[in-house]
């Protein structure tokens, strides 16, 4: 009975090890060198009425207004609200 502890003490001691070396482990990879849920640089946009920066949203649901979006499309980096790269943002959600 002592064996098998020492055996699973021995195994999770390895796991343990292997799982940390593994998330350590530079990668080679872009795709895990851009991380997209660190926030975009703060850009602002005065204009008659409001005022949008990139704060991190990406998709239609997080815009409130079809100037918004069309802000967010123009100027921050990493959009996914304009499916079709026509130059019109969440054309669904604001009927645009």
């Amino acid at each position: 009975m002592r064996k098998f502890f020492i055996l699973i003490a021995f195994c999770v001691a390895a796991f343990q090890h292997f799982y940390k070396s593994d998330a350590a482990a530079p990668t080679s990879s872009i795709s895990s060198i851009i991380d997209d849920s660190t926030p975009s640089p703060t850009v602002e946009m005065n204009s008659s009425s409001s005022v949008f920066s990139c704060q991190g949203k990406t998709h239609c649901s997080e815009m409130n207004s079809y100037a918004e979006a069309k802000f967010y499309l123009d100027n921050c980096p990493g959009m996914k609200i304009d499916g079709d790269n026509d130059g019109i943002p969440c054309e669904r959600q604001f009927g645009q």
